[in-house]
């Protein structure tokens, strides 16, 4: 029986052919009763995980919630299917709209079982990096004004359960979740929070050296979180992109103030100033060569170039 059954569950997953899924259920369903009468136990445990991950796949949901209290009726022997199993009982109480943010409260202690049960041992860490992907899908509803803010403990709890594990860390994809985690404690109006967490996601960048800085630093300062001058410490002045990044947060910063409707003559100067400087970098290169070919030197051919941005920046 354990054969037939497993057959079904598997072609009905790569057929996604609800059907065959419900022939498995109804089977599994018998062999169990069958087993609770005989106190014994002729179905692998794993299979009630495996049809109950299938079914929710095609939103079979009742055939989902039957599997999983079968499975855990049976006093389960520590797998990763327990993991699996918490994580399929996460999904299926999971609302599909923000407006029902009452109901992820129904969802998360699922979330937060299966978390603990991943990273009790090195054998079940994977789950945790699955559980991270999958929490990530299915909160995307919520990435919202308004919303966010409703995530922030699950959020947080995935993000240190995932820092804390010892498999090979993947940074970029912590980066995008810390990131999503300051816009959640803005959302919520903790600052206090969204500084601390900015300063995780900023130190981690620097560390890694990984080219979502310079928007981090350009979205940290157009929405406030720091000042300027409170980021000066994690551009490197030896960075190549240095400069690029010092340039980037100041039109930010400007960028801001207009948001404000704090704009003043100053403003209009500095974007000016600014504008120049950027458009002035990638011609630098060419300074050498127009010295060769006409003769200047590199501060007359520098001004020059200045000059002709500023004609073009106010022109446009």
């Amino acid at each position: 029986m354990d054969a037939q059954i497993r057959r079904l569950v598997v072609t009905g997953t790569e057929q996604n052919d609800i059907k065959l899924l419900s022939d498995a259920f109804h089977k599994l369903q018998q062999n169990f009763q069958v087993n609770l009468v005989q106190s014994k136990d002729t179905i692998g445990q794993d299979i009630y995980v495996l049809l109950a991950e299938s079914a929710l796949d095609l939103n079979a949901d009742s055939i989902t919630d039957e599997c999983l209290q079968m499975f855990f009726s049976l006093s389960p022997v520590k797998s990763q299917f327990v993991g699996r199993a918490y994580l399929c009982q996460f999904r299926m109480y999971m609302p599909k709209a923000a407006q029902d943010f009452t109901s992820l409260n129904n969802a998360i202690p699922f979330l937060q079982k299966c978390l603990t049960f991943a990273s009790i041992s090195p054998r079940y860490q994977f789950l945790v990096y699955n559980t991270s992907v999958i929490y990530f899908n299915y909160v995307r509803p919520f990435f919202r004004v308004g919303y966010r803010k409703y995530l922030c403990d699950s959020f947080q709890q995935v993000i240190d359960t995932l820092l804390n594990i010892t498999d090979e860390p993947d940074y970029l994809w912590q980066t995008q979740l810390l990131f999503e985690l300051v816009r959640c404690y803005m959302d919520a109006n903790n600052m206090t929070k969204a500084r601390e967490i900015s300063n995780q996601l900023l130190q981690l960048c620097q560390r890694k050296q990984l080219a979502l800085l310079s928007n981090i630093l350009q979205f940290l300062t157009v929405n406030n979180v720091f000042e300027p001058d409170n980021l000066s410490p994690y551009i490197p002045s030896d960075d190549p992109s240095s400069l690029f990044n010092r340039l980037l947060i100041e039109l930010a910063s400007i960028h801001r103030q207009i948001l404000e409707n704090k704009t003043t003559n100053e403003t209009n100067e500095n974007l000016k100033n600014a504008f120049d400087r950027i458009v002035a970098l990638p011609l630098r290169s060419a300074v050498t060569a127009n010295k060769l070919s006409k003769g200047l030197s590199p501060r007359d051919n520098h001004t020059n170039r200045l000059d002709k941005t500023l004609t073009l920046y106010e022109k446009y």
